[in-house]
């Protein structure tokens, strides 16, 4: 807390020997226009910019409080008072500074006025205006259940407040340091978290901070490939493209087969497809062995073998035929019924408009059915003997031509309709406007949907149930249906469903909803070239279709730190640095309290006046190099990159093998080529240096 002085005010009278004059002397007391509060002293200027749960003194001296009727302090969002105003009692004040603290506990501007009534009437004001910011901001967090993640934001300058971070996975984490590990409980299920300071009366504004969804599941390999069974992948084709699935990765640091990179590597939804193609397969005797190593940003490595075989009988990219109901282990399933209703889809690679399921009961034509784009789903009754019952589905292009078959399937049914059912319905699946349902929390955006329930029983299925109202049935009572009403409630609404068979056997899921619209960014106002230390003003105006309160945020990369503003009444401050010059992605965020966003990206640029020298920046990064070069393989080629306003021209480049402190390369073309030798083999970190004419250098290691 800044220091401060009491000082003390009184009227000196001085008795003037001289002349008698009988007239009377001018009372200063009498000149009200001289009468009011003012501000004595303060430790800022008017409109600066000072950080939020930070300290502040203005001292306010009175001056003819005999023409005063009242005096008062007004301070917007003042933290230490137990008002805004403060009230200067007149007939107390006995001539000293009166001493008022205050601390914003809110962002943006902030008003401040001295209010002075006098006994006439008029009202005499000094105002001021500061800027609040808060200085919280935490980079992105990942990690997943049992890591350690280290918590880290600027502090506030009171030392008593709570830091506290919401992951809005139910993990809230309050500390009194601006600075903590924790060790994960649980998963992250949102990509925005919160981070705010609190003391026992006041709140900060939260200010968001990214959470990385994609690192905190387990690492996994997955073959994509149709043909697969187990770790086997089968194929017809001599040319063979072998699919992997990369889950649960923020970034890949390296993916290889067999030593080998990939061919493809494709970011989708958070996982990675990557490719590698196989060639001339019919020439090979025996498997193909697949060893598939990922080591992501985490430095976390997981390393998965597939074998791969060839066999010209094996038809590329075939469908598969997919039995729901009754529910089958090994193709052997039991039910207590004669009369089933079988349920299915088709799954896999689909070239044709329409499919025809054909189906075989103990080895006699029984029916067929067209089947149809989006879902490929099939519904097929069947009359089973009381015992054992085989039933073979062909899925074929049409409805007579044998030669057409695409996907066989067999199982093996087993019907006993004199065995005593105690196994209740199996709630197979539940869509809400067609979308899958997940046993967490769905946000919808209709607020009138159709659930679909699909249920499956040993026999029949009596009624099903949402929320104690009966849904509607298709005539296999298989498919239920229930239109429902949702709430526009971040917490949601659960839905509880319940399945009763026959018997009186009774199971019951829930599935939470509510319904939620996105917000539209719908104009916005930031430079495209903005100049080092020139303040400037970003503006983000924004609508929620369903009138919910909306943050925005403002994210700048392209420094070694990324710079969030968080804007207020749709406007924020921000003023360049020398840092700041060259390309910066400006990334505009608005979310609703769903913490569902709006995003938009731009590229904008700071400059510099042109008498000023900007430091050359490096623009390649460590990822346009390759992890592994081969000694008497093809030379090592890099176009080394700076941004183009940054560094006074010519820029020349050195490249050192920083292990060995050896020079390799020195030139002003960018195009660094090198070609290994035997005694460079082994681990080797390469460091690049860029130099331009005002003796500035940027690194990259």
């Amino acid at each position: 807390m800044r220091g401060y002085r009491f000082l003390s005010l009184g009227l000196l009278l001085a008795v003037i020997s001289g002349v008698l004059d009988c007239s009377d002397p001018p009372n200063p007391f009498l000149d009200i226009t001289k009468s009011r509060a003012s501000v004595y002293s303060k430790t800022f200027e008017d409109r600066d910019t000072i950080p939020i749960f930070s300290f502040e003194t203005l001292t306010v001296a009175i001056y003819l409080k005999e023409h005063l009727r009242e005096v008062s302090v007004h301070i917007d969002h003042n933290r230490l008072g137990t008002s805004d105003d403060t009230i200067i009692s007149i007939d107390s004040y006995d001539g000293d500074l009166v001493f008022i603290p205050f601390s914003f506990y809110d962002t943006g501007w902030q008003h401040i006025e001295v209010r002075s009534l006098k006994n006439t009437g008029e009202i005499v004001s000094e105002k001021y205006e500061l800027y609040a910011m808060s200085p919280l901001y935490q980079k992105t967090i990942r990690g997943r259940t049992g890591e350690s993640v280290r918590l880290k934001t600027t502090p506030v300058e009171d030392k008593s407040v709570i830091y506290v971070w919401d992951f809005h996975n139910g993990t809230v984490i309050k500390d009194y340091s601006n600075e903590v590990s924790i060790v994960l409980s649980k998963n992250f299920t949102s990509t925005i978290g919160e981070l705010y300071v609190t003391d026992p009366l006041s709140k900060s504004p939260s200010v968001p901070f990214s959470i990385d969804t994609g690192a905190i599941n387990k690492l996994e390999i997955i073959c994509q490939n149709d043909s697969l069974l187990f770790d086997s992948v089968y194929t017809g084709q001599s040319n063979f493209t072998f699919k992997v699935l990369v889950n649960g990765a923020g970034h890949l640091s390296s993916a290889t087969v067999n030593g080998e990179p990939f061919d493809v590597v494709v970011s989708s939804n958070g996982s990675f497809m990557i490719n590698k193609m196989f060639n001339r397969l019919d020439t090979v005797q025996g498997a193909i062995r697949a060893a598939v190593s990922v080591t992501d940003d985490l430095d976390r490595f997981v390393e998965k073998v597939f074998y791969i075989h060839y066999n010209n009988a094996v038809s590329a990219a075939t469908p598969k035929i997919i039995l729901n109901i009754p529910a089958t282990l090994n193709d052997t399933g039991y039910v207590m019924l004669q009369k089933v209703a079988l349920f299915g889809e088709i799954r896999g690679n689909i070239t044709v408009n329409q499919l025809f399921i054909q189906v075989f009961l103990n080895g006699k034509f029984a029916g067929a059915q067209k089947i149809l784009p989006p879902g490929y789903s099939w519904t097929f009754p069947v009359q089973l003997n009381n015992s054992w019952n085989s039933v073979q589905f062909q899925l074929t292009k049409d409805s007579l031509l044998v030669d057409s078959v695409m996907a066989v399937k067999t199982v093996a049914l087993n019907s006993n309709p004199d065995e005593i059912d105690k196994i209740p319905p199996v709630i197979n699946q539940i869509k809400i406007d067609g979308v899958i349902a997940n046993r967490e929390k769905n946000v919808i955006r209709n607020k009138d949907v159709l659930m679909s329930i699909l249920v499956s029983d040993n026999k029949r299925v009596s009624f099903v149930t949402v929320n104690g109202n009966r849904a509607d049935s298709d005539s296999n009572n298989l498919l239920f249906t229930a239109q429902i009403s949702l709430e526009h409630s971040t917490v949601g609404v659960p839905y509880i469903v319940c399945a009763e068979d026959s018997d009186g056997n009774k199971t019951c899921d829930t599935v939470t909803v509510s319904y939620n619209n996105i917000p539209e960014i719908t104009d916005y106002r930031i430079p495209s070239t903005m100049i080092v230390d020139t303040e400037y003003v970003f503006t983000v105006n924004a609508t929620d279709p369903d009138k919910d309160s909306l943050i925005t945020t403002i994210t700048l990369k392209g420094g070694a730190v990324d710079t969030v503003l968080t804007l207020l009444n749709s406007t924020v401050r921000w003023k360049p640095s020398l840092k700041d010059t060259g390309a910066l992605q400006l990334k505009i965020h608005v979310f609703d309290p769903f913490f569902e966003s709006a995003d938009l990206v731009q590229t904008v640029y700071v400059i510099v006046q042109k008498n000023q020298a900007v430091p050359v920046s490096i623009r390649t990064t460590a990822d346009d190099f390759p992890d592994t070069l081969f000694v008497g393989g093809s030379p090592l080629t890099v176009l080394l990159h700076v941004d183009t306003l940054t560094g006074t021209p010519p820029v020349s480049f050195t490249v050192y093998l920083k292990n060995q402190s050896r020079k390799i390369y020195d030139s002003s073309n960018p195009m660094f080529v090198w070609s290994p030798v035997r005694s460079d083999a082994g681990v080797q970190t390469l460091q690049v240096v860029a130099h331009d004419k005002s003796a500035f250098s940027d690194t990259l290691t």
